[in-house]
């Protein structure tokens, strides 16, 4: 099978990911999707998101986030309070972090941003 197209016409209900077992539709066939989830964002200059009250620490999942267009900052939390600050600028800049570490975003720009996440 073959199928081309474009990533914002897919049907996203689920805050921009589209591969994943836990999608419930899709325009592939995510049926057996156990170990990887994509995300396509598209984030306006403004756009912030707040540190996640109610984390759920996984040991075992892995990600990366690849800057597409434009400028965009995570902010990882460390345990003792304090920030550390990932600046994406350029196309291809990326950030990866294992396993799933508390963060903010900020978009500093118009920006997309490609997010791969994995477990192993």
């Amino acid at each position: 099978m073959i199928k081309t197209g474009n990533i914002s016409n897919i049907n996203v209900n689920y805050k921009e990911w589209f591969l994943g077992k836990f999608i419930k539709e899709s325009d592939f066939n995510t049926e057996n999707i156990k170990n990887f989830e994509v995300k396509w964002s598209h984030k306006e200059k403004g756009y912030t998101f707040p540190l996640k009250e109610n984390l759920v620490q996984d040991p075992y999942c892995k990600s990366m986030a690849i800057l597409m267009r434009g400028k965009y900052k995570c902010s990882f939390l460390n345990d003792d309070g304090t920030f550390v600050d990932c600046l994406l600028e350029n196309e291809g800049d990326y950030i990866f972090w294992a396993p799933d570490i508390n963060h903010k975003i900020e978009a500093l720009e118009d920006s997309v941003i490609l997010t791969i996440r994995w477990y192993a």
